[in-house]
């Protein structure tokens, strides 16, 4: 039977600035030496890597040490923009779990697992303890690499937690749909999805789809961002053919020194009782205006249970408040279901867990979101 892998990251608080003064630096990069082989990572989740996909890579996987294997990688998420932050001047390791049968080798159906957060970032809130995705503007590809020529780091030990103070049977989920595609005046970051206009070829009405986990607890949030240049329009958003509300947009007069769009976000909030959601965006002007989506961001209270085969990504902003600890209750999971902590992306936990037929339960004394990853 497959492993299946519920991983957990801790909602932290504000981050602490960093301390000013001299910098030191590494005497040279660990690519510097060695061979390494680039993996390329497009969305976060827990990735495996079998013997026939290192041999795939032109690794000599005969006698091949399962402790000399290890990956380095910065995550992908853009690096901040100010000078003054901290940064890693090298690529950092990611802790990985090596599943060899306990021989000291990598051989027949062994295989080793690691986590990466993905191209793009989501920032918690701690004021609102809600979460705003970040879009890497420059690329949707996150690159690792792999050695097999020095040890490597492993998964951290579980350590205990403080008596459960809050049970937790249901997770924030979020999601989000961006897509850039045009630079409205050739300049400048800001990018805009496809246009939106009564032009030949082109169209008023986009719908977008969404599947969660399960079915929502709750209003599902649905946060939105557009442009348009326009003498005054709208975009109508439905979910699930339930209005949710409109985006007004502000006219131009197209003088130069003018704006040459004008843009508008809200946040709507509808109840559904369905997994699939289906955002309908329509845009209403006149004949020549046009519009352009920036992104969709969904957020939604669902049940802790596992979607049939597939992984699941979880937090809980609810539980968060100074001295709790969290009790975690996941339906329909199987008995090879592993729970991993990687709020530290690069220092994942293995968590220990207590099993209940198909439910399985851990805490933390930390904050924490959570994922379940299908291998």
């Amino acid at each position: 039977m497959r492993p299946y892998f519920l991983w957990l990251l801790l909602l932290q608080g504000a981050w602490l600035p960093a301390a000013m003064g001299q910098r030191s630096y590494v005497p040279h990069s660990k690519l510097a030496t060695g061979t390494w082989y680039k993996l390329g990572i497009t969305q976060a989740g827990v990735y495996k890597i079998t013997v026939a996909q290192l041999g795939s890579m032109g690794i000599n996987t005969q006698a091949l040490s399962s402790a000399n294997i290890r990956i380095a990688g910065k995550g992908g998420a853009m690096l901040p923009e100010k000078n003054s932050g901290t940064y890693k001047d090298d690529l950092p390791e990611t802790a990985v779990l090596v599943a060899d049968g306990g021989d000291g080798l990598l051989n027949g159906d062994d295989y080793l697992l690691f986590y990466a957060p993905g191209p793009h970032a989501w920032e918690y809130q701690t004021a609102s303890h809600t979460f705003t995705h970040r879009y890497n503007l420059y690329s949707d590809t996150a690159w690792y690499f792999l050695n097999v020529d020095q040890p490597g780091q492993r998964l951290t030990p579980d350590t205990p937690a403080a008596s459960p103070s809050v049970t937790v049977n249901a997770f924030d989920h979020i999601a989000f749909y961006e897509k850039d595609s045009i630079n409205l005046v050739s300049s400048g970051k800001q990018w805009w999805g496809p246009v939106f206009s009564n032009s030949p070829g082109a169209t008023l009405t986009r719908n977008y789809t969404f599947t969660l986990p399960a079915a929502p607890s709750g209003p599902v949030q649905l946060k939105a961002r557009a442009a348009a240049r326009s003498t005054g329009s709208r975009f109508d958003i439905t979910v699930n053919q339930q209005t949710a509300g409109s985006l007004q947009l502000s006219p131009v007069s197209g003088n130069i020194f003018e704006a040459f769009a004008t843009s508008a976000s809200g946040t709507f909030s509808v109840m559904v009782n369905s997994s699939q959601l289906e955002v309908g965006l329509q845009y209403n002007g006149n004949n020549g205006d046009q519009g352009w989506l920036d992104y969709l961001e969904l957020h939604a209270r669902c049940p802790l249970i596992i979607p049939g085969q597939a992984s699941l990504q979880f937090r809980d902003a609810a539980s968060v408040a100074p001295g709790t600890t969290a009790l975690f209750m996941v339906n329909n999971t199987g008995p090879d279901t592993r729970v991993w902590d990687v709020t530290d992306a690069w220092k994942p936990v293995q968590l220990n867990v207590q099993r209940n037929g198909s439910q399985l339960q851990f805490a933390r004394d930390r904050f924490h979101t959570a994922g379940v990853c299908g291998l």
